[in-house]
């Protein structure tokens, strides 16, 4: 994230939504973004979809919409004094995630921002399945808020790995977007670094070199560079449960081929024992699987092939 100009604030008509927009605001103050309000009902256009009945369906999903539209209004409108351009949108769409995306797509925000469905309980993480697969399928930015009310200088924490295993560039982009977004807010940011002991001196020594050049890019002091021993998973979790970070910056992407794995082992670690906010990122040049999806179904109906 090189700017941040628009920001798309996915609400539920829930509690959550008043702490999601304190921190949009926020955000929208200190950048000059603008922000769109939008709500997707994803539960009631799958009911629709199976009513044994489909008369007078496009009707009652109007109604729906109109419904979504005029709580939307009634936020922007006490939200004037605010000095934030405000637009809001509606839609009923299925899943949840889906609808979100194609949005995205639509409208192409900087950044995605949700409240995340479930409240944390012991042995729960507050991610449902729609979050996590939007946590897979976002083509932009997505920042998940856990309720944790920010203090006016947020602590940002950026999680990289800079072994030989992680995707080349994804390491500099994260602490790039971590560094705007601190800086934007005047807050703190710090760089988080799990390293396995099961590894070689010299490679210790160049995991260490790399961290280095790039905090001298990003003008962070050593200080705020720490390398932990150990399993990432366990480790840098650990520390998060520690310090208190209000935002972990992470990359969305895994090591690991093959549809079971959303996101992968650290990253789900992290988003399962953290109450911080996570703002996920990942490289330009990925495409939604859901774009794909419905790139291919618009080009077959256009061509009249079979769906």
């Amino acid at each position: 994230m090189e700017k941040l100009t628009s920001i798309l604030i996915v609400l539920d008509h829930s509690s959550r939504d008043a702490a999601l927009l304190d921190k949009s605001l926020i955000l929208a103050r200190e950048f000059g973004a603008r922000v769109e309000l939008f709500c997707c009902d994803a539960e009631f256009e799958y009911t629709l979809r199976h009513v044994y009945d489909a008369r007078g369906r496009t009707e009652t999903r109007e109604a729906c919409v109109r419904h979504m539209r005029e709580y939307l209004q009634q936020l922007s409108d006490r939200l004037a004094a605010q000095h934030v351009d405000i637009s809001i949108d509606a839609a009923c769409e299925s899943p949840l995630y889906e609808g979100i995306i194609r949005k995205a797509y639509r409208n192409a925000p900087d950044l995605v921002m949700k409240a995340a469905a479930l409240e944390r309980c012991e042995g729960r993480g507050a991610l449902d399945v729609n979050d996590w697969q939007l946590v897979r399928t976002c083509p932009v930015p997505l920042l998940l808020s856990l309720g944790r009310v920010w203090p006016r200088h947020p602590r940002f924490a950026a999680a990289i790995d800079v072994s030989e295993e992680e995707t080349p560039g994804v390491a500099e982009m994260i602490l790039r977007t971590a560094e705007y977004l601190r800086a934007g807010c005047q807050g703190e940011l710090d760089i988080l670094f799990g390293e396995r002991i099961d590894i070689d001196e010299k490679t210790r020594e160049e995991h260490a070199a790399t961290l280095r050049r790039l905090g001298r890019k990003l003008h962070s002091g050593a200080d705020r560079i720490q390398i932990i021993a150990g399993d990432p998973a366990l480790t840098v979790p650990a520390l998060g449960l520690e310090q208190h970070h209000d935002v972990f910056v992470l990359g969305a992407l895994t090591h690991h081929a093959g549809p079971a794995a959303l996101v992968g082992t650290f990253t789900a670690e992290l988003m399962n024992t953290l109450t911080s906010d996570f703002l996920l990122v990942r490289s330009g040049d990925f495409v939604s699987p859901v774009w794909d999806r419905n790139k291919v179904f618009a080009e077959r109906a256009q061509t009249g092939q079979s769906l």
